[in-house]
C-alpha cells in the first residue's frame, strides 16, 4: 500500500476502500460500493481484490497494474 500524500501527483489516485470508518469526521462521505472497514482490516484481502479489479477495469489509467498479495504457503 502507498500513501497517496507521498506522492508528487496524486491526479490519477483514486481509492479503493477505506479503513477506521467508524471514527471519520461527519462530513466525510464513504462511498458503499468500496471495501470499507469500520475499524482495522483484519483481513486485507477485500481492498487487495478492490484495487486489483480497479486497476483491471483501468487499464489505461497511469500506474495501472494488478497486484498479487503474498501468502504463506
Amino acid at each position: 500500500m502507498v500513501r497517496a500524500g507521498t506522492l508528487d501527483n496524486m491526479d490519477w489516485a483514486e481509492p479503493t476502500g477505506k479503513i477506521w470508518t467508524d471514527s471519520k469526521a461527519a462530513w466525510v462521505k464513504i462511498d458503499p460500493k468500496l471495501a470499507n472497514f469500520p475499524k482495522q482490516a483484519v483481513d486485507r484481502t477485500p481492498l487487495f481484490d478492490a484495487w486489483t479489479r480497479h486497476n483491471r477495469d483501468c487499464g489505461a489509467c497511469p500506474g495501472a497494474w494488478v497486484f498479487t498479495p503474498h501468502t504463506a504457503a
